[in-house]
C-alpha cells in the first residue's frame, strides 16, 4: 500500500506532466497562428508590391534580347505596355522587323514617340545600348556596355553586347576574354560557345544574321556624338546613305515635330527621300 506521502507525490507527478501537455499544445497552436499570420502578410506585402506593368516591361525585354521580335509585336499590341521601357523595346522589335514606320503609331506611344532611344543615364545603360547596337553605332553600343560594367560589374546583357561589337569590329582578343567569362556560367555557357566560333573569322561573322547586317549598317567614317539622337541619326546617314534602319528611325523621330508643324505625311516621306538621295550623291 502507498502511504498518503508518496500518493500525493505521484498526483503532483500526474497533474504536471497534464499541464505540461497542455504548454505544448498551446505553445504549438500558437506558433501554427503566428506562421499563418506571418504568411498571410507576406502574401498581402508581395500584392501590393506587384505592378503589372513592371511585370510587362520585363518579359518585352526578355523576349527582344533573345531576338523574339515577333512576340514581342504581338504582346505589346495586346497588352499595351505603359511603361517607357516597354514602349522602347516594342519599337526596337518594330525597327529589326523593318515595320517601324508601318506600324509603330498602331499601338499607343505616351511618349511623343521620342522612344526609339532612352536617356543614356546611368540607370538605362543595359538598355539604352540596344538602340545603337540597332541602328548600327556599334562604336556607342560597346561604350555604354562597357559603363555598365564599370558601373554594375559583369552582367550577361553587357558581356553578351561588349562581344557582339568587339567581333563586329574585329577586337578578337577582347571578345575572347568577354566569352572565357561567360563559357564559366551556367545559363550562358551555350550562348558563349556559339560566339567563340566567330573568333578570328571574319567570314564566319559575316555570315551571321545579325552581326552581318550589323556591319553593313556601322558608319563609312566616324563623327562626334550629339545629346540628340536625332542629330545622331542625321549624321549617321551621311556617314551610310544606305543604312535604312537609321533612316527608318529618322522618319519615325520626326513624325510628331512635323505633322504639328502642318507638314502632310507624304511630304514627310518625299522630303526624308529627297534628303536621302541628296546625301547618297
Amino acid at each position: 500500500m502507498l502511504k498518503n506521502s508518496q500518493k500525493k507525490i505521484l498526483l503532483t507527478d500526474h497533474f504536471a506532466g497534464l499541464k505540461r501537455k497542455e504548454e505544448r499544445k498551446s505553445s504549438g497552436a500558437l506558433t501554427i497562428v503566428i506562421l499563418i499570420l506571418l504568411f498571410a502578410c507576406a502574401v498581402l506585402y508581395l500584392r501590393m508590391q506587384y505592378d503589372p506593368e513592371r511585370r510587362k516591361e520585363l518579359i518585352l525585354g526578355k523576349l527582344y534580347i533573345d531576338h523574339t521580335w515577333v512576340e514581342v509585336i504581338r504582346l505589346h499590341e495586346k497588352y499595351h505596355s505603359e511603361t517607357a521601357a516597354g514602349q522602347y523595346f516594342f519599337n526596337l522589335a518594330l525597327l529589326e522587323k523593318d515595320e517601324l514606320c508601318n506600324r509603330m503609331f498602331t499601338c499607343r506611344q505616351d511618349y511623343h514617340g521620342k522612344l526609339l532611344s532612352l536617356p543614356r543615364t546611368k540607370e538605362n545603360l543595359n538598355k539604352a545600348f540596344h538602340f545603337y547596337y540597332a541602328i548600327g553605332m556599334i562604336n556607342e553600343a560597346y561604350h555604354l556596355a562597357y559603363e555598365s560594367m564599370v558601373i554594375y560589374g559583369y552582367q550577361a546583357e553587357n558581356l553578351k553586347m561588349l562581344v557582339k561589337t568587339d567581333l563586329i569590329n574585329g577586337n578578337y582578343a577582347i571578345a575572347e576574354r568577354h566569352i572565357n567569362i561567360l563559357k564559366k556560367t551556367l545559363l550562358y555557357r551555350k550562348w558563349a560557345f556559339r560566339y567563340e566560333k566567330m573568333l578570328y573569322n571574319p567570314s564566319i561573322v559575316l555570315s551571321d544574321v545579325d552581326l552581318g547586317r550589323k556591319v553593313k549598317l556601322r558608319p563609312h567614317f566616324d563623327f562626334f556624338l550629339s545629346p540628340d539622337d536625332r542629330d545622331n541619326l542625321d549624321m549617321l546617314l551621311i556617314a551610310n546613305p544606305d543604312n535604312t534602319k537609321a533612316f527608318e528611325c529618322r522618319m519615325a523621330s520626326v513624325s510628331y515635330t512635323h505633322l504639328r508643324a502642318h507638314e502632310t505625311v507624304l511630304d514627310l516621306v518625299c522630303r526624308l527621300l529627297l534628303e536621302k538621295k541628296n546625301n547618297s550623291t
